[in-house]
């Protein structure tokens, strides 16, 4: 089999399997994420944005905090409160201050964006192309490894210390 990623970026050698299978990832989700801009971009969102319309989807009729979307956004390093800003201009989400307690807003999901996201319902088999390369087994084997990996995560989160250092700054821990 030729070796796709060092025709790819050009690089003859790799210090070892590690380095490689890091600089493919790094690849893969650069790949990843262009190929999301691009696909978003005829709804007039973007990747984040559709995260966070996802995710007060499935809490729909109920509303969301911005601290719920932080908890669940794929995406940690986004401004949520921006986002949110941005999709509000846009008619796709409306904020209501809470009235039991007014330091809390609610975001609510509009049917406009509703409508935006069973538009996409129909046509997000697209989004999945990529991985039209990989048979039944060979996703399988795919969600396995990634699984594995994220194993260092979880078990990082459960013991309340960052898998890496930056991290910390990540997450806005100083």
């Amino acid at each position: 089999m030729d070796d796709n990623l060092q025709k790819l970026i050009k690089q003859p050698t790799f210090k070892s399997p590690y380095q490689k299978a890091h600089v493919g990832m790094v690849y893969l989700c650069n790949w990843l994420e262009n190929y999301q801009q691009d696909f978003f971009k005829q709804y007039e969102i973007s990747p984040q944005q559709f995260n966070i319309l996802r995710i007060l989807r499935g809490r729909y009729p109920d509303p969301c905090t911005i601290n719920l979307l932080k908890e669940r956004m794929l995406f940690k390093m986004s401004d949520v409160s921006r986002l949110i800003t941005r999709l509000k201009k846009s008619g796709l989400v409306d904020r209501v201050t809470n009235k039991v307690d007014k330091r809390e807003t609610h975001i609510h999901i509009t049917e406009k964006a509703l409508d935006i996201l069973r538009k996409i319902d129909t046509v997000e088999d697209n989004l999945f192309a990529i991985l039209n390369e990989l048979d039944e087994t060979e996703i399988q084997q795919f969600n396995h490894l990634i699984n594995r990996i994220l194993d260092a995560k979880v078990r990082s989160i459960e013991n309340g210390a960052p898998v890496m250092a930056s991290e910390d700054s990540a997450a806005g821990h100083s």
